[in-house]
């Protein structure tokens, strides 16, 4: 039988990222499977439409599928609505043996190059977690973690397991030992992250002091973790190795950080400790000084 490869996610509002996304996998998925919720994680309305016509995706709308799927308003278990919307990925497909599936967030996008290399191993084990390089706020400012929480099974493991989408990107499963791609998290202005937040399902983060603009646009400048996590953040080269969409539009590039970061035009806060350290010894100021630059 003729394997089918699908590419199965969530989607919210992330139209860019979606045309980043259908470009860079267009050369192996065969049919993309997308679900949109009604409602936001939270709740809300939700006002953002996937629309096949739309000239961002219209090249791609033979090969996608869209559910559109019922959530409960607020108030709800944000949570039980991420779980709901995810599950319905899966609805109506029968999957031979042979097929194999993709099942990620839609900010987490596998590597063009990464993807033979999956294939070719995938029939062995059934089912990987693919590690990945998280990105905030720029595309190329790399988090000091990664995550595991993209999948990739085949029709004959999902079968036989009888797994939802949901219990597949909770399983505790082997992951892969290289890189497969990136995980891009809140690349957009203050506006765009603070609607993100009052959305997703981590409503514990949704409050008033961490959603506010000019907190946010601090966090942006000075490339500080949103929820004051213990997670540091370096810039990488951006090149032709990221996804094709970034590479060939100009508008990402507002979204490429530059070679020197931000926070080298020290913060008020910064430059009090920096002269409260060189009345104490300079030892202690070039440790600071290296602090900020890294």
């Amino acid at each position: 039988m003729i394997m089918t490869i699908y590419d199965a996610f969530t989607f919210f509002n992330e139209y860019d990222l979606l045309r980043v996304r259908l470009i860079e996998h267009a050369s192996f998925v065969d049919k993309f499977i997308i679900s949109r919720g009604t409602h936001t994680f939270s709740g809300k309305p939700n006002p953002y439409r996937l629309d096949l016509g739309d000239p961002r995706i219209v090249e791609f709308a033979d090969r996608i599928v869209i559910r559109d799927v019922a959530l409960t308003p607020a108030p709800c278990n944000a949570w039980e609505n991420e779980f709901t919307q995810r599950n319905a990925l899966f609805d109506g497909l029968h999957f031979s043996d042979e097929d194999v599936v993709l099942l990620s967030d839609l900010d987490e996008i596998v590597s063009r190059d990464v993807w033979p290399q999956l294939l070719s191993c995938i029939h062995k084990c059934g089912a990987l977690a693919l590690k990945m390089h998280v990105y905030y706020y720029f595309v190329n400012l790399r988090a000091s973690r990664e995550i595991q929480t993209a999948r990739i099974a085949t029709g004959r493991f999902l079968r036989n397991c009888g797994v939802t989408p949901q219990e597949l990107r909770k399983r505790a499963i082997a992951a892969t030992d290289y890189n497969c791609g990136w995980h891009f998290s809140y690349i957009g202005d203050e506006a765009f992250i603070r609607n993100t937040i009052q959305s997703f399902a981590h409503q514990e983060f949704n409050r008033a002091e961490i959603i506010d603009e000019r907190r946010i646009r601090r966090v942006l400048e000075r490339q500080r973790d949103l929820f004051g996590r213990r997670i540091r953040y370096h810039w990488v080269r951006f090149d032709e190795s990221w996804p094709l969409e970034m590479v060939r539009n100009a508008e990402w590039r507002k979204f490429i950080c530059p070679r020197r970061p931000v926070p080298l035009q020290l913060c008020d806060d910064v430059v009090e400790v920096t002269f409260s350290l060189m009345r104490r010894g300079r030892t202690k100021l070039l440790r600071l000084l290296r602090w900020v630059i890294e």
